[in-house]
């Protein structure tokens, strides 16, 4: 005689043990093994076998049996989750309506697990076990992950704000700026660690379908990929320091220098104190482009304009004093020499400044005289200086012979000092005192050729 009851209950406890085998399978390999061998020690369900007539199950137990299958095709629905076992699965089963229900699911499990032993045994209820107490243990994920992204957000946020910062944009441009950022310890370089940290930043956002995914998965591997953009900003300073502190001083004392034409730049560019560097300037130019080409793309157009400028333009300031120099500006300053890279750090004098020897200016504010319009007021100063001289003698001789006292020289010239300067001040011509000749107007230095030496556009 076939016992019905019976034959119902192995059915359910094998349709019970089939959806534990499905989740298990996904999930975890001991639990797949154990409902495996479960379902194989099970009866068939059509096989019909021969038991005597068990006892009429009481109505308590009847009542009992049907709120266990009810509690287990609950349970059913937690049993049907997917994910990741140690951190998805939890989000869908620990849950009911997006609400941690950690000791109603666990609940759930110890009542069910607790009848599959009553009815099939221990090898049945025994993948159960690893659930009786499953999403106490995991506690409320959904929370955990929650408070990991807000702590990941406010590092990003503090990393971009950084990044945006309009001094790191103008030395690393945008996306080293972020690593600039966000791959140190302090000053310490430590890719490994901020790429971890953000990889895991990123796995909690997606877990938990949060937006912030997006935003964090750059991160990744970005600091591993850029490497030391810190260090690689020190070799720039060596490789560009050079050229750049020149063009900063330019840049500081002439305003628009950028968008001047390149005879003007090269007027400042060019030059050490003096002296025309154009081989020194073009070089250090050529240093940088070759860096920066290698690893701060977005700076080559920053320095490109100037590549080769001097050689091409020339002395400029040589051609402007050889043409007067009234075509080129009088308010360009001069940087001075530096130390060890020649580039100027300051500027030179302005134009309201004058030395010994600068050209005096015109009433027409031309900026000095000609070659040969300097050597007739040369030698019309010493004619006229040797006329005055002969004057004086024949004045003196005429006092003398007649017998007289000496008469005075003409007012404004001063008298003659024990050492033969005129007015107790000793006249220069060309920079040179000549103490034996008047002089009735101011002599101007000697042109450029005399010297040698090249004077600052001013």
């Amino acid at each position: 005689m076939i016992d019905k009851m019976a034959l119902v209950r192995r059915i359910l406890a094998c349709i019970l043990s089939l959806h534990l085998v499905a989740f298990t399978t996904a999930h975890s390999a001991q639990a797949k093994h154990s409902a495996a061998n479960a379902v194989a020690n099970l009866l068939a369900p059509n096989s019909a076998t021969l038991t005597p007539a068990p006892k009429i199950p009481t109505l308590l137990q009847r009542r009992q049996n049907s709120e266990a299958i009810s509690i287990c095709n609950r349970y059913r629905t937690f049993l049907n989750c997917e994910g990741e076992f140690d951190t998805v699965y939890p989000l869908c089963a620990c849950y009911t309506s997006r609400t941690f229900a950690g000791s109603y699911v666990d609940g759930l499990a110890r009542t069910c697990s607790q009848y599959l032993f009553s009815i099939s045994g221990s090898d049945v209820a025994a993948p159960f076990a690893s659930f009786t107490s499953f999403c106490a243990s995991a506690g409320d994920v959904a929370a955990l992950l929650t408070s990991t992204i807000r702590s990941c957000e406010s590092i990003n946020s503090r990393d971009r704000a950084c990044a945006s910062e309009s001094s790191n944009l103008a030395l690393y441009g945008t996306l080293s700026a972020r690593a600039a950022c966000a791959c140190y310890s302090g000053d310490v370089f430590s890719s490994s660690t901020n790429d971890r940290r953000a990889s895991i930043c990123y796995e909690k956002a997606r877990i938990a379908g949060n937006s912030f995914a997006n935003v964090i998965r750059e991160y990744t591997s970005l600091c591993t990929s850029l490497g030391d953009v810190r260090a690689s900003a020190e070799d720039l300073a060596v490789n560009c320091g050079s050229f750049e502190t020149v063009f900063s001083s330019c840049s500081s004392n002439t305003a628009g220098f950028e968008d001047l034409p390149a005879s003007e730049q090269a007027s400042c560019l060019c030059y050490s104190g003096a002296d025309w560097i154009a081989a020194e300037a073009d070089n250090a130019v050529g240093t940088c482009l070759q860096y920066a080409s290698r690893n701060f793309q977005h700076r080559v157009s920053l320095y490109s304009p100037y590549r080769g400028l001097c050689s091409s333009a020339g002395d400029v300031r040589a051609e402007a004093q050889t043409t007067g120099g009234s075509d080129m500006p009088t308010t360009r300053p001069s940087p001075a020499p530096t130390g060890s890279s020649g580039g100027p750090t300051s500027t030179g004098a302005g134009p309201s400044e004058s030395n010994s020897d600068n050209p005096q200016e015109n009433n027409d504010g031309s900026s000095g005289l000609s070659g040969g319009a300097l050597a007739g007021a040369i030698v019309g100063a010493i004619g006229g200086t040797a006329l005055l001289a002969a004057l004086g003698f024949f004045i003196f001789w005429r006092s003398k012979r007649s017998g007289d006292k000496p008469v005075p020289l003409p007012a404004g010239y001063g008298g003659m000092d024990g050492d033969g300067a005129i007015g107790g001040i000793e006249q220069e011509v060309g920079g040179i005192a000549d103490k034996n000749e008047y002089q009735s107007v101011p002599i101007p230095p000697p042109p450029m050729a005399w010297t040698q030496q090249a004077q600052p556009m001013r």
